[in-house]
C-alpha cells in the first residue's frame, strides 16, 4: 500500500509539471499555427495581441484552454474601415481526448465584451462573408469531404453588444449589454439548442420608425433545428421586453429567397403593469413604486411566406379591462383604463391590413 501511494504520488507529480511545462514548450509554436490558419481562412483583416496568446492544462485540467487577448476582426474591400468582430478575450477550451478521434470536441467558448457589427448592403454583400473560398464549386464532384467535426458543448459572451444593420430592409437592431449563455450538439444534422440571452438595453428601428428604444430583453429558448431542411421549431421559449412576458411556439424555414413561417405568441402572465413598462422611460427605479390593476390579454401570430414580393399573414389582439395606474410623483391616478385593440391582416396584403 505504501509503494501504491508512492507511485501515485510519483504519477501526480509527472502530470502536474507536464500541465505547467508543455504550454510553455509548445505555446509559440501553436500561437504561430493560429496565425497561419487564420491567413489562409479568412479573407479579413484579424488581429490580437501576440502578448496574450495563453495556453493552460491547469485552469480546465486535463483539457487544454487557449485565450487570445484584444482580439479584433475588422473588413476590407466594400467595408474597408468597418469593424465585424472586436473581444476582450476569446477562451477555448478543448476535451483533451477527442483530438484522438475523428470528432474533435470543444468544451466551451467564451468571449468577453465583444462588440459585433453585422452589415448588409442594398446590394446584398455582407461584412461577415469572410470565409476563404467559401463559394461552393460549380462541379459537385469537386467538393472535398470533410473528414472531421467540431462539437461543441457550450459558449458564453459576457457584457457583449450586438448590432445587425440591413440596409435594403431599412432594419437596425442593437443590443446592448448582453449576457449569452447556449449548448447544443452541432455537428447534428437534428439537434435541440438551448440558450439563454440577457440584454440590458434593445433598440430596434424599421422603416424609419423606432420600436425598441433602450428597454430591457431576457429570452429563454429551445429550439429545436434541422439543418438539412433549414427548419427551426420553437419548443419552450419565453421573452420579457422589460417586465412585459411573451411565449410563443411555431416553426420557421429558410428556402432558397423564401422564409416561411408558423408562429403564435401571447402574454400568458400579462398585467397592466406589465404594458406600462413598455413605454419609453417609464422602466426605471421609479417603477417598482407605480401601482396598478385590471385585467390583460395579449395573443396573435404571424403565418405564411416573406420574401421581396408577398408578406405573411398576421394578428395581434390586445385586450386590458377596468385598468388602473397610479404614479407616485402625480395627485391622481388613470382610472378605467379599457383597450380593446385588433389589428389583422389575414391574406398578408398590406393594404388589407385592418385595425
Amino acid at each position: 500500500m505504501k509503494r501504491l501511494i508512492i507511485i501515485l504520488a510519483v504519477v501526480a507529480a509527472v502530470i502536474l509539471v507536464a500541465a505547467v511545462i508543455i504550454p510553455m514548450v509548445f505555446e509559440e509554436d501553436i500561437k504561430e499555427m493560429v496565425a497561419e490558419a487564420i491567413d489562409d481562412n479568412i479573407e479579413a483583416d484579424v488581429q490580437f495581441d501576440p502578448a496574450k496568446f495563453k495556453l493552460s492544462l491547469l485552469s480546465n485540467f486535463p483539457n487544454p484552454t487557449a485565450s487570445i487577448g484584444d482580439f479584433g476582426i475588422f473588413g476590407t474591400g466594400l467595408f474597408e474601415g468597418d469593424t465585424l468582430l472586436v473581444a476582450e478575450k476569446l477562451s477555448i477550451t478543448i476535451d483533451l481526448f477527442s483530438l484522438f478521434g475523428d470528432e474533435y470536441g470543444i468544451k466551451s467558448i467564451s468571449v468577453d465584451k465583444p462588440t459585433i457589427n453585422l452589415i448588409i448592403l442594398e446590394t446584398g454583400e455582407a461584412n461577415y462573408d469572410i470565409v476563404a473560398g467559401s463559394e461552393e464549386p460549380e462541379d459537385a464532384s469537386q467538393q472535398s469531404e470533410v473528414s472531421y467535426r467540431i462539437a461543441i458543448d457550450h459558449w458564453s459572451v459576457n457584457d457583449g453588444r450586438f448590432r445587425y444593420f440591413d440596409q435594403g430592409l431599412g432594419m437596425e437592431l442593437v443590443l446592448d449589454g448582453i449576457e449569452h449563455s447556449g449548448g447544443g450538439n452541432i455537428t447534428l444534422d437534428e439537434y435541440d439548442l438551448s440558450t439563454q440571452t440577457n440584454a440590458a438595453r434593445a433598440y430596434i428601428t424599421y422603416d424609419g420608425i423606432q420600436y425598441l428604444s433602450g428597454q430591457a430583453v431576457d429570452a429563454d429558448a429551445t429550439i429545436h433545428i434541422n439543418m438539412p431542411a433549414f427548419k427551426f421549431t420553437f419548443l419552450e421559449n419565453q421573452l420579457k421586453i422589460n417586465d412585459f412576458p411573451v411565449s410563443f411556439d411555431g416553426w420557421l424555414a429558410m428556402t432558397d429567397e423564401d422564409i416561411d413561417m408558423d408562429i403564435a405568441f401571447a402574454a400568458p402572465n400579462g398585467s397592466i403593469k406589465s404594458l406600462y413598462s413598455l413605454i419609453p422611460g417609464a422602466f426605471t427605479a421609479e417603477y417598482e413604486g407605480v401601482k396598478a390593476a385590471g385585467d390583460l390579454s395579449f395573443e396573435g401570430y404571424v403565418k405564411g411566406i416573406y420574401n421581396d414580393q408577398s408578406m405573411p399573414a398576421y394578428k395581434v389582439q390586445l385586450k386590458a379591462t377596468d385598468g388602473m395606474i397610479s404614479y407616485p410623483d402625480l395627485p391622481t391616478s388613470i382610472n378605467n383604463l379599457d383597450i380593446d385593440m385588433l389589428i389583422a391582416c389575414v391574406d398578408g396584403v398590406v393594404e388589407n391590413t385592418s385595425i
